[in-house]
């Protein structure tokens, strides 16, 4: 992953230029605002609890490496296998090993910042497998070349559907949708069929099973529409 932080003002001063930009992040903004205020009145006591559960992040970072010693010590008592990377290349390595263990030709992941950071997909590829990411914030990045997420819960909510319609007919010779519904619809009913042209059984460490369709890639918040715009596959 990229680091940019450093010329954060240098950049948001360039796209402050970017009309297309500039209306998509006032949608973003009238969504994410307006509905956070709404959920705090929820809360008896906002600045108490945010402040409880930073005091609870911070006991657990001030206290890291017995923290993780701990986890690994019960997960490993349940069955689990802890890996330890202290590097990128680590993370990497890691998931490159247990791929060629089992003769995976295609990984299936889902939203992960640690991967982002890692540059994982970047990795497997590098070594002549093929990835697909689930969340579909996620997999219009990936289709976009790797463009780097905008947000850690949202990473592309920079993007317009327009935008997102056009990338998906460059990317697979579809007729452009623009309709919400549309998007979603396709996004689904895409995945499933590229996973089951090649996916016979996921692997488990304790069973393998047939794929379903829970595995196309998942309708987010990236199109900022109610549940009845983002249908899914269902069993």
């Amino acid at each position: 992953m990229q680091v940019a932080s450093m010329h954060f003002k240098e950049l948001a001063h360039q796209n402050m230029g970017n009309a297309q930009l500039q209306r998509n992040l006032d949608k973003i903004k009238g969504k994410f605002v307006a509905k956070r205020r709404e959920s705090l009145v929820e809360l008896d006591d906002f600045e108490g609890t945010r402040e409880a559960a930073r005091a609870l992040r911070q006991r657990a970072l001030d206290n890291l490496d017995a923290w993780l010693q701990i986890f690994e010590k019960n997960a490993t008592a349940r069955g689990a296998t802890i890996l330890w990377a202290e590097t990128p290349d680590d993370v990497n390595r890691h998931v490159l090993d247990i791929a060629a263990r089992h003769g995976a030709r295609k990984i299936i992941k889902s939203k992960s910042m640690v991967s982002e950071e890692s540059a994982l997909n970047r990795a497997i590829e590098a070594a002549g497998l093929q990835v697909v990411e689930t969340d579909l914030g996620e997999y219009i990045l990936q289709i976009n070349d790797y463009e780097p997420p905008s947000h850690i819960i949202g990473p592309a909510l920079h993007k317009s559907k327009e935008e997102v319609a056009e990338l998906f007919h460059r990317t697979h010779g579809t007729p452009v949708k623009t309709g919400i519904e549309e998007l979603c619809l396709w996004a689904s009913r895409a995945g499933t069929s590229l996973l089951r042209r090649q996916v016979r059984w996921s692997w488990s460490p304790t069973k393998a099973t047939r794929p379903s369709r829970r595995h196309s890639p998942k309708c987010t918040s990236q199109f900022r529409g109610s549940r009845k715009s983002c249908p899914r596959w269902k069993m």
